[in-house]
């Protein structure tokens, strides 16, 4: 009986325009799965070299310095409304004022009989948005120990920098972390002396960073001043890399760091290339089942006299029905076979080349790559079978 309904089947029909439509399809679906592991894979990277460390959270906000600026013209600190504006935005989670210091600083650094003394500043942001929070990490009224984190960048500055061109020695961390220093603060509500040191070390923001409660202290106190404007805002966003961050900076006229915004544009464009070659595969599985539905129509109605005298004999329509999508099913699970190898091979290269290059994450198959070419897979079947259907009625 199958050999007789595929004679009446393909005698009118061949089967080179199926295979072809097949040969589409495993391009389609190579390039779907592809897609899908790649995109897995970017976020993998994108997440693994920043998750380690929470200053990637963290996106440093100012306004751009201009001549008006330089002659204030014009106001550089942010309004309360601007930050309502920046704190509604979706890529924001949370954000904090940068708190600069109203007062004058001086710092003495004493090396037996040599002394050093260098004007300093300050800001603070709050602990939450810490790195991380040392052991000594506090103030209160009582405390005469004023403990500072420094940027990363300036004690590699001082190291690589000032230090070779001054033929001084280079300072480890935990040196450096050991040296104290007498802090002179000023201002007109008078002057206190307290002793610092270095306890921590941050790649967050590019400053000397003192307690919170200190500052605002010192402000009010010292400075007599506490109510200026924010010129920075720390901002803790949901992904560093968001291109709306990129955006919101570029329409606002703000400033941040270059490779942030870098950073931004460029996962903007790659997330833009995975949909348009995503865009393609689903045009050529769209197209490839346009051709199988067609193929199938044009072999049934090129049939349609031997299948209704098939049909007198005692032949189903069930059965020449059955016997279409057994051969449809044959061929799309070959090619989903080869579609899946093709996948795996290719997503194996580049795992190996991701490592060569020093990407030490963990890389494994993405399980959606799986489920979504079985869901394509059973998605073809049952648009094929419902118009096989219909048209054998």
């Amino acid at each position: 009986m199958n050999n007789l309904l595929g004679k009446v089947i393909w005698k009118k029909k061949g089967k080179l325009e199926i295979l072809s439509a097949a040969f589409g399809f495993l391009i389609g679906l190579v390039l779907l799965l592809l897609i899908i592991q790649i995109n897995h894979d970017f976020n993998t990277i994108f997440t693994s070299k920043f998750s380690d460390s929470k200053q990637v959270d963290y996106v440093i906000l100012s306004k751009k310095i201009d001549i008006s600026h330089s002659f204030n013209f014009s106001e550089i600190g942010f309004t309360e409304f601007e930050i309502n504006n920046i704190m509604g935005q979706p890529f924001v989670k949370s954000l904090a004022r940068i708190i600069a210091n109203n007062f004058s600083v001086n710092a003495v650094i004493s090396f037996g009989n040599a002394a050093y003394s260098t004007e300093l500043f300050f800001e603070s942001i709050p602990d939450d948005y810490l790195d991380e929070i040392p052991d000594s990490w506090g103030w209160n009224g009582d405390n005469e120990f004023l403990p500072v984190i420094i940027s990363k960048d300036f004690y590699n500055l001082y190291n690589f920098g000032f230090a070779v061109g001054r033929g001084l020695p280079m300072i480890s961390e935990d040196v450096i972390s050991q040296i104290p220093f007498i802090i002179t603060v000023s201002g007109p509500g008078g002057k206190i002396n307290l002793q610092g040191k270095i306890v921590g070390f941050t790649d967050s923001i590019s400053s000397f960073l003192i307690p919170y409660s200190f500052m605002q202290w010192a402000n009010k106190n010292i400075a007599l001043n506490e109510s200026e404007p924010p010129l920075r805002l720390i901002l803790s966003v949901t992904d560093k890399g968001d291109p709306m961050i990129s955006e919101f900076v570029k329409q606002t006229g703000y400033d941040t760091n270059k490779r942030i915004l870098g950073l931004s544009e460029a996962k903007g464009i790659i997330q833009a290339l995975f949909v348009f070659i995503g865009f393609l595969g689903v045009a050529f599985i769209s197209l490839s089942v346009s051709i199988f539905i067609i193929n199938f129509q044009l072999i049934i109605s090129h049939s349609m006299d031997e299948i209704q005298l098939l049909n007198i004999l005692g032949y189903k329509k069930s059965t020449l029905v059955n016997s279409l999508i057994f051969f449809l099913i044959s061929l799309l699970v070959f090619a989903w076979i080869i579609g899946l190898v093709i996948c795996v091979s290719i997503t194996n290269i580049i795992h190996n080349f991701l490592l060569q290059i020093g990407f030490n994450d963990a890389f494994s198959l993405n399980p959606f790559v799986f489920l979504y070419s079985v869901i394509i897979i059973v998605f073809c079947l049952g648009i094929n079978y419902f118009v096989i259907s219909r048209k054998l009625d």
